[in-house]
């Protein structure tokens, strides 16, 4: 699953909450995944017209967005920040399967832990 949330937004806090309690219930891991592009080329691909239009292309929005708010960045041992600037998203999705991989041999069903922002 793909989103952006917020740390501020109350609505965006409650939606991870939601993932967490999903992951909880079902016993399974959650790999939590940032991935940061340099915001001109973000405002590339935002503006493409191969993006969905339910997704945002607003780069004032986003702008606005980045200004007063940060991606939140659950503090747990199982968490991927990636910059994805310079990748294509064949070698970013390449990237984050060997991190779920690798993860997979240790990691633990999610816990109340991943509430927790670093």
């Amino acid at each position: 699953m793909t989103n952006a949330l917020c740390e501020r937004s109350e609505r965006e806090q409650l939606a991870w909450r939601h993932v967490v309690d999903l992951a909880i219930d079902r016993n399974v891991t959650l790999i939590p995944v940032v991935l940061n592009v340099e915001l001109t080329k973000n405002i590339r691909r935002l503006q493409s017209s191969e993006r969905p239009a339910s997704k945002l292309k607003d780069p004032d929005v986003l702008r606005g967005y980045l200004l007063i708010d940060t991606i939140q960045r659950p503090d747990v041992p199982e968490l991927l920040v990636m910059d994805a600037t310079a990748l294509s998203p064949q070698d970013a999705a390449s990237r984050i399967i060997q991190h779920v991989e690798k993860v997979g041999e240790w990691a633990m069903p999610a816990t109340k832990k991943h509430l927790n922002m670093g």
